[in-house]
């Protein structure tokens, strides 16, 4: 079951960026940069209070502590985080070859300065493993060898000797990074953080965590390894310890065993039971006090060589200041550490911050730790960063014997170690997020971790140059039947629209990627020719010949002919290379100017990938060709991924825009960002007029309406400036017509007519004694010929029956190589049952599809046309017409897809409609070529009244005649949203034939079906040669004035036909003054659309044409410029004149001309029938006001002053009286009376028109009434 999805319709003018700014007003901003300046070092109260609280957020969220809600939970958490950072700083104070008190003193003084300055609320600096081992490995770089003495020294003494060494290089190297911090804090230096992507930390991470775990391993089997630094120290060190390991202290290792298998335990304990007990078991805070317990009374450092941290000293130490003297030599490392610790610390508090519901900001971040480092380094700390959120994060660590210390370090990197798999997942979803992974892990493993970090940085910065670069980009095409524009080759329902190419672009446009853009957009817009599918590879049965009469529609064709074929087709759809390449040639001025020899050019293919000199081409005895055009006329990029374009992108765009101008191709920018578009503004595009901000648009759909109307009126323009000039003047060939058909129709089959003429030839017009056959068709006649029928068969496939019949159809092509051939399936005696099955289910359709492309492209067919002449006859009534709109659609795409593949011109698909109304409510239009009407056999013999078969306008002889009209068909279906271009016009070259069953023989006389042609044999029908007969023995022509048409009668005999009269009426003259109101009212349409605001008021009055004939004219007013303006857009010629179908004229011809009835603001009528202007506002379902036109409102302000001046009103009261006095008085019996004029209330213009008779005639009027 589909579900409803809500639909959005849209009705608004199209929009470039230059005409929506201009409408809706765009506001100038301007900001100098002096003023930017003074803002920023302006001072004020406010200013000083905003920094004070946000150098100091206690100041913000303090007042706002809830004390009993968080209070006893903020204890407990308190708690539960001093037993873990207890052990926690110990044990990673030997990670950085520090004492353990130090780490002590770093779990504690940064506390009391990011308690006021911290903006991650649960956030609690200290000791963290990774900045711990950065430390230690970056002092051992810093400390002399001659310190160490490491080849001298036991490794056991070393061992014991370096707390007592790392402290003289640890402070100062600490003091100097909390100095770094501090001040990149100031200076805003945030930013940086979004240089290092997730993918980076985590890999940075995983090696730091590695790294951790092999130096801790020396603790935990107790081997005294030698420490190392630079590259591969990890190596070296795993090397060294693997190499000793039958020196591993067997006590050591077991309490390290025993203490791991203890953490273990407990945390999951504590991970599973976590929301039944109030806060975790401290298991480390345990572990060193059973530990300390246990090995203190027993001995156990002494008795079995086990290793210790030592005493604890109590109390806290004295603030001193840390040696300077070493500074010059920790720039390098201590710029590292601070932004590894920067970088750590931000990301927990943002995760903290994303879970709690609060912001983090990045440089305050960078502030308060900065500040928090600085504090401690008075105190001997190390480097610190976030503490209880990498605690949270990776489960915590603590110890104090070197064993358990090992151990618990080991137990609490897990979750960092099982990072190790992120690359397996990372592949899947994003390769270059897990080369940054892998980068930065193996450079931080192996080169070291400062080392990393540099490295992993550059990489990161290469990946976001490297993506921004080669972004592929995509053409795309329409999704049929909406606005949208997808790449077809993701989806299935998306069309290439004719001479329109669209390329989307996602990066921004600047000096790295400006050349590799042009050439995606060359590269996309090229079209590329693929072999050929065979649809007819099984030649047995009903395909056998074929290959020989494809072989015959190729005879005639001279040599020369072939050849210079050929080689134009290679030039087809080409742009100049010459001009492709003065891109960014600095000999080329602004102007793009450049002089070359026309015989040098060489042009670059669309089509393929060669490149044809046109030096190359042998001469012909024709003139001189010129350079062919390229396949399509606009160029749309779509720049809604762009985000920024600098002065190189600019000036690609302008020398693209100028390259392709030159070869005849429109370049069009939508999506166009705000910011983007300030930057091309800046780059004085628009000034030195390099882009048109009218080529500029709102969306893509606006730069395709655009294209498509620029098209359009260059087309028609075309087709103007050739009939003017005489191009495609031909001499008229003789055509095979009897006398009186030349008589009869005329021009009306001129060869040169530019209109599209479809003819229908029907399978069985050659059998019987009129005999009709393919050789007797004049090809020239018409622009299309349509065979008629072709069954379908029970496997729901095309089945051709006559073969004979469909080449010899072909052949005609070989005389007029302009000519289009379709094929025709279904018709009147359809199998309806057949043809619903067909159309319902998909795999049918399918079906029908595939044999339709093998049967038209084997015969030669140009297309297929679907004749469904009666809808309603299908059994499943008006749930066909969806169905028949979704076969329409497959097979428009299945037709782009075969052309596109094959490199084929398009197959034409087209469909014959009946006038019912069955089909009109379905789209099927959008996916078809052109409509045939069947505006005909709207009146037969089976009304049991005469009747012309298709009659211009109503005869008013029934209620049908309302309708069963031409004109009334067409507006129908024009109501119904059906593109007016697309609609053809049917006319029958037969006629119904009736049998009078009285006196009357004029329309709608009682008859009977009339008699049989004498050759075609069928009652109630004669051919167009047996019509002209039956008028040339002696038949009465008559014209029926009311419905545009001739009909004749002869005795009994009645019947309707056309001639030249008829069809100039329905055609040439509709056709030409159609043509010209189509301009006024599209200059008309333009204007309205440029309106200062939507919508208009409509006024229609009474009008009386040059014949006297009574017409509703419409007319709408608008304000454009600030002007109110005034245009009339129909005449209505209206068959009756009751208010409910002046009402319903109105309303459908505004929907023709396309404006929305939703629009109407007021309305206003004159000499209308009165109920209108409530009708209107009952169809609309809303209040529309009515308002008096112009001249009816000065007669309302010439009433309203007569009523109000007492002089006035006397004067026109008398004038009245005398006009009654002297009309109906006796005394016009004895004296002659003054030509006086009634006073009328409705016309304005009587007032007037009484005050200048009664003064001219005072004195008569005097005179006779003294």
């Amino acid at each position: 079951m589909t579900l409803h999805q809500p639909r959005y319709r849209i009705d608004r003018s199209i929009y470039t960026s230059a005409s929506f700014d201009e409408q809706y007003e765009k506001k100038e901003r301007s900001y100098p940069t002096w003023e930017k300046l003074r803002n920023q070092f302006r001072c004020s109260g406010p200013r000083v209070k905003a920094l004070l609280f946000r150098l100091f957020p206690i100041i913000t969220w303090l007042p706002k502590y809830k004390v009993k809600e968080s209070l006893l939970v903020d204890v407990l958490s308190g708690v539960s985080a001093g037993t873990i950072q207890v052990p926690q700083g110990m044990a990673f104070a030997l990670l950085a070859n520090l004492p353990p008190v130090n780490g002590l003193y770093s779990s504690f003084f940064p506390l009391i300065t990011y308690f006021f300055m911290g903006s991650a609320h649960q956030m609690v600096p200290g000791t963290f493993a990774v900045l711990s081992i950065i430390v230690g490995i970056v002092c051992m770089d810093l400390v002399p060898p001659a310190t160490l003495n490491i080849t001298t020294a036991p490794l056991r003494n070393l061992q014991r000797r370096l707390p007592l060494i790392m402290p003289v290089w640890g402070f100062p190297q600490h003091w100097r990074v909390s100095q770094l911090l501090f001040s990149l804090g100031l200076m805003q230096f945030g930013f940086v953080a979004i240089y290092l992507s997730e993918s980076f930390i985590r890999g940075f991470m995983t090696a730091a965590g590695l790294q951790i775990l092999i130096s801790v391993l020396k603790y935990i089997f107790g081997i005294h390894v030698p420490p190392y630094s630079g590259p591969l120290a990890a190596v070296k060190t795993l090397i060294n310890l693997c190499s000793n390991l039958h020196k591993t202290n067997v006590a050591s290792l077991i309490f390290a065993l025993v203490s791991s298998v203890a953490l273990i335990i407990v945390k999951e304990l504590n991970l599973k039971f976590k929301h039944k007990i109030p806060f975790p078991i401290p298991i480390e805070i345990i572990i060193v006090i059973v530990a300390t317990a246990i090995s203190g009374p027993l001995n156990m450092p002494h008795k079995y060589h086990m290793d210790n941290v030592g005493p604890i000293p109590l109390g806290f130490p004295a603030p001193v200041l840390p040696e300077v003297k070493y500074w010059g030599y920790m720039i390098g490392t201590a710029f590292s550490l601070a932004i590894v610790g920067y970088v750590i610390n931000l990301a927990m508090g943002r995760t903290l911050a994303a879970r709690h519901g609060y912001d983090v900001d990045p440089n305050q971040e960078m502030l308060a730790l900065g500040c928090s480092n600085f504090f401690g380094s008075f105190f001997k700390i190390h480097v610190i960063c976030c503490a209880l959120s990498v605690t949270l994060a990776v489960d915590g660590a603590g110890g104090k014997s070197q064993s358990v210390l090992g151990a618990l370090i080991a137990v609490n990197l897990k979750n960092t170690l099982k990072q190790l798999s992120d690359p397996y997942y990372l592949w899947k979803k994003n390769k270059l997020d897990c080369c940054v992974w892998m980068v930065s892990f193996l450079s931080a493993f192996f080169l070291s971790l400062p080392y990393g970090v540099a490295v992993g940085v550059i990489f990161s910065m290469m990946v976001v140059v490297f993506q921004t670069q080669f972004r592929n980009g995509s053409a795309v095409g329409q999704v049929l039947g909406t606005d949208l524009y997808k790449n077809p080759k993701v989806y299935s329902q998306v069309q290439d629209l004719n001479g329109i190419k669209i390329v989307t672009y996602c990066s921004p446009i600047y000096f790295a990627n400006a050349e590799i853009f042009r050439q995606k957009v060359i590269n996309k817009v090229r079209e590329r020719k693929v072999p050929d599918e065979d649809y007819g590879q099984d030649r047995t049965g009903p395909w056998k010949n074929v290959d020989r009469e494809q072989e015959v529609l190729q005879e005639g064709k001279g040599n020369e002919e072939q050849c210079q074929t050929q080689i134009f087709e290679k030039l087809k759809a080409a742009v100049s290379m010459q001009e492709l390449k003065t891109d960014f040639d600095p000999t080329i001025d602004s102007n793009n100017n450049m002089e070359t020899s026309s015989s040098n050019f060489s042009y670059v293919n669309f089509n393929s990938n060669s490149v044809v000199d046109l030096d190359s081409i042998p001469s012909f005895t024709e003139p001189a060709a010129k350079p062919p055009a390229p396949p399509f006329h606009t160029l749309i990029l779509d720049l809604a991924g762009v985000c920024f374009v600098d002065l190189m992108g600019i000036k690609t765009l302008t020398q693209m825009t100028s390259c392709y101008q030159k070869v005849g191709i429109k370049l069009y920018l939508a999506n166009v960002q705000a910011q983007v578009f300030e930057e091309l503004d800046a780059g004085g595009v628009f000034k030195d007029g390099s882009l048109d901000k009218k080529h500029l648009f709102l969306s893509v759909h606006d730069a395709v309406l655009w294209a498509l109307e620029e098209t359009s009126d260059t087309l028609e323009q075309e087709t103007l400036d050739k009939e003017n000039s005489g191009e495609n003047n031909q001499e008229m060939e003789e055509l095979n017509i009897h006398d009186l058909e030349e008589e009869m129709f005329g021009s009306m089959f001129d060869k040169r007519a530019t209109h599209k003429l479809v003819c229908y030839i029907s399978s069985w017009s050659s059998q019987g004694m009129a005999q009709f056959k393919v050789d007797h068709v004049d090809p020239f006649l018409c622009t299309h010929l349509v065979v008629t029928f072709t069954d379908i068969n029970g496997s729901y496939e095309l089945e051709p029956h006559d073969h004979q019949l469909y080449h010899s159809f072909n052949r005609l092509k070989l005389r007029n190589p302009k000519l289009k051939t379709l094929l025709a399936t279904g018709g009147q005696h359809f199998n309806g049952t057949l043809f619903s099955q067909m159309i319902s289910i998909k795999a049918h359709r399918t079906a029908f599809i595939h044999s339709v492309l093998k049967v038209v492209r084997t015969f030669g067919f140009d297309g297929l046309d679907l004749v469904q002449k009666y809808p309603y006859v299908f059994p499943r009534g008006l749930k066909d017409e969806a169905k028949f709109t979704s076969l329409a659609r497959e097979l428009r795409l299945a037709f782009d897809r075969e052309s596109s593949r094959s490199g084929k011109r398009r197959l034409v698909l087209s469909t014959t409609l009946s006038p019912w109304e069955q089909m009109a409510g379905s789209d099927f239009h959008k996916y078809v070529d052109f409509i045939s009407l069947m505006s005909y056999d709207l009146h037969g013999p089976w009304q049991g009244v005469t009747g012309h078969s298709s009659p211009l306008y109503s005869g008013g002889t029934s209620q049908n005649d309302l309708y069963l009209n031409i004109n009334q068909m067409v507006k129908y279906w024009l109501y119904r949203k059906i593109p007016a271009r697309k609609l053809l016009l049917g006319f029958a070259v037969y006629s119904r034939t009736f049998e009078l069953q009285g006196r009357e023989h004029g329309m709608g006389a009682p008859a009977k079906e009339g008699g049989p042609g004498k050759y075609t044999k069928t009652t109630g029908f004669m051919a167009l040669f047996e019509v002209c007969q039956f008028i040339e023995s002696g038949a009465t022509v008559k014209w029926s004035k009311n419905q545009q048409v001739p009909y004749a009668y002869k005795g009994k005999q009645w019947l309707g036909f056309e001639n030249q009269h008829s069809l100039r009426k329905k055609d040439i003259q509709n056709e030409i003054i159609q043509t010209l109101a189509d301009m006024v009212l599209g200059k008309v349409r333009k204007k309205y659309e440029s309106a200062d605001s939507a919508g208009f008021f409509l006024k229609s009055d009474g009008t009386r044409d040059r014949c006297n004939v009574e017409n509703l004219s419409v007319i709408i007013r608008f304000v454009r410029n600030s002007m109110p303006e005034e245009h009339l857009i129909g005449l209505l010629n209206l068959q009756q004149l009751d208010a409910e179908y002046i009402t319903s004229e109105i309303l459908l011809h505004l929907c023709v001309a396309g404006y929305s009835a939703d629009s109407i603001l007021s309305q206003c009528y004159d000499g209308v029938r009165g109920g209108v202007q409530a009708l209107l506002q009952k169809k609309l379902d809303r209040y529309v006001p009515y308002i008096h036109c112009y001249n009816h409102q000065l007669h309302l302000v010439v009433l309203h002053a007569k009523q109000s001046e007492p002089c006035a009103k006397r004067f026109f009261n008398l004038s009245s009286s005398l006009y009654n006095f002297f009309h109906h008085h006796h005394v016009l019996n004895k004296h002659d009376a003054p030509c006086l004029k009634r006073l009328l209330e409705i016309r304005w213009t009587s007032h007037y028109e009484v005050t200048r008779c009664t003064v001219d005639n005072q004195e008569q009027i005097l005179s006779i009434l003294s």
